[in-house]
């Protein structure tokens, strides 16, 4: 992860972030995507994240959550060998979409500021030289 300039990390130290997960969507090869809006008061970033990246985000967080004791919250679960994904059976795809907007929700509550959790900057395009389609605000 780059270092991030002094005047970038006092402003993500204060302002507050909102991410919305807008919408999920099936790629060609079938994977599920799901394309989140990340904002603060200077600039929208759009991401286009699968579950796989939210768990690996998950997983790198327990390191440092342990840690820090702090309660990291639960992702959705998997789908069975992906049939349920596949399928939607059960609504499944819209069901663990707000799973994982509640797992931001809670994880975004604790974990500031956000500089000091790299792997979730990281996550939301708050890392430097990362490429996000980003839209200035104001």
């Amino acid at each position: 992860l780059a270092p991030t300039s002094s005047a970038a990390r006092s402003f993500m130290d204060c302002v507050p972030i909102q991410v919305d997960i807008i919408s999920c969507w099936r790629s060609e090869d079938k994977s599920m995507w799901y394309s989140i809006r990340a904002r603060d008061e200077r600039k929208v970033r759009w991401l286009h994240k699968r579950y796989s990246d939210f768990k690996a985000l998950h997983e790198a967080m327990l390191q440092m959550w342990s840690m820090r004791f702090l309660r990291l919250p639960s992702l959705p679960p998997p789908g069975l060998v992906g049939m349920r994904h596949k399928l939607d059976i059960g609504g499944f795809n819209v069901r663990r979409q707000w799973g994982l907007q509640s797992y931001l929700d809670d994880l975004l509550m604790q974990a500031r500021p956000i500089v000091s959790y790299p792997e979730l900057a990281e996550f939301l395009g708050y890392a430097s030289g990362m490429s996000v389609c980003e839209e200035s605000m104001g």
